[in-house]
């Protein structure tokens, strides 16, 4: 038997024992409050119960709001607070993926991975549980339910999720599949498009506001229609650089066909990291980077249970991948990188993932 947090075998001193949740005493007098603002501090929740409290733990929830778990002085207390609030339809007993103390828990997880290896952690953050359990299958380490289970039972689905990830990060570091990384190159673009796109990009207003959330970058905006279904709109003022751009897919002789066309162009200054698949794409996409940078390589999680990392240059070159598989961008150094994404999100396209990259020796 092994603990289904951390992994550690039962003869062994595992410290999830000594992290995990509080006493049933202590989670009978405290109370979920939700409906909060971000704004909304300690002293706004004192202010909503007439009995003395004795902690406060504000946390971000779903759509911008913020939660509680308040701890009243005693039980009585705390029933007496749930009465008045229940009214309002705001204070509710705490679930027990609610009450636990998930930070230290979590912690001693991750310890078994992370600070050396965080990259490959958030690498592995995008695959769903289904996608976590196939790689693991693959690799001949099929989850024991009972584990999964025990990890949901502490933590809820971030643990779940969270002991899969580890898990399979385990398998990765200690050799069981050697992830290997291959380096590809896009095909070069005509050197007096890249210096029109570049100078339209170093002048163009970025929105204040990203278009995309979880992602680390300066700006991030996208022409064209957002998602299938979504309107087809550029702003007067970024005409030139769609237009420039499409000239470049003009260039590349990859700007329509009966299987493929551009109706999305998604522009990023100074892109970083952030492993992320682009679930509304409905068939491949097409990458160029610009600036005055080294590194910045876009990386692509392939294989069937992702051995396999692909490196491609996109510097001054268009490389062809796969949005729907995990992919981000290497370390970089310089001034400015900029990116074109070309993408399509028409439904009567849609195609299935079939290869992460194209137009690379894969043998």
């Amino acid at each position: 038997m092994t603990c289904p947090l951390c992994g550690t075998p039962a003869s062994s001193a595992c410290l999830c024992s000594q992290l995990s949740a509080p006493s049933d005493p202590a989670r009978s007098r405290t109370l979920w409050v939700g409906s909060l603002e971000q704004e909304h501090d300690d002293a706004f929740v004192r202010e909503l119960f007439d009995k003395p409290v004795e902690s406060i733990t504000i946390k971000k929830g779903l759509k911008g709001k913020c939660y509680a778990l308040v701890q009243f002085c005693s039980v009585e207390d705390a029933q007496l607070m749930l009465q008045t609030e229940r009214e309002n339809s705001r204070a509710f007993p705490t679930r027990t993926s609610q009450w636990s103390n998930s930070s230290a828990p979590l912690a001693c997880l991750q310890a078994a991975v992370e600070p050396e290896h965080n990259e490959l952690m958030g690498q592995l953050e995008p695959l769903t549980e289904k996608q976590l359990r196939a790689r693991l299958e693959g690799l001949g380490h099929p989850v024991d339910p009972e584990e999964e289970q025990g990890a949901y039972r502490a933590l809820g689905r971030l643990g779940k999720k969270l002991f899969l990830k580890t898990k399979l990060a385990r398998l990765y570091i200690g050799g069981t599949v050697k992830r290997k990384v291959r380096v590809g190159r896009g095909e070069p673009i005509p050197r007096k498009r890249g210096e029109e796109l570049l100078g339209i990009l170093r002048r163009t207003q970025f929105p204040k506001k990203r278009s995309r959330k979880g992602v680390t970058a300066d700006c991030y905006m996208v022409l064209g229609m957002a998602a299938p279904g979504a309107k087809f709109r550029v702003n007067t003022q970024h005409q030139d650089l769609w237009d420039s751009a499409m000239g470049l897919l003009d260039d590349m002789r990859c700007s329509g066909g009966s299987e493929w066309r551009c109706t999305s162009l998604a522009v990023t200054r100074n892109f970083r990291g952030s492993p992320h698949v682009d679930a509304k794409d409905t068939s491949w996409q097409y990458a160029v980077s610009l600036g005055a940078f080294e590194g910045g390589e876009l990386c692509v999680d392939a294989g069937m249970v992702g051995e396999v990392v692909w490196e491609i240059v996109t510097r001054g070159k268009l490389g062809r991948v796969d949005g729907r598989f995990v992919h981000w961008v290497k370390e970089w150094s310089g001034e400015e990188r900029f990116s074109l994404i070309f993408f399509c999100c028409d439904e009567e396209l849609r195609r299935a993932p079939e290869c992460a990259v194209y137009g690379q020796d894969v043998s």
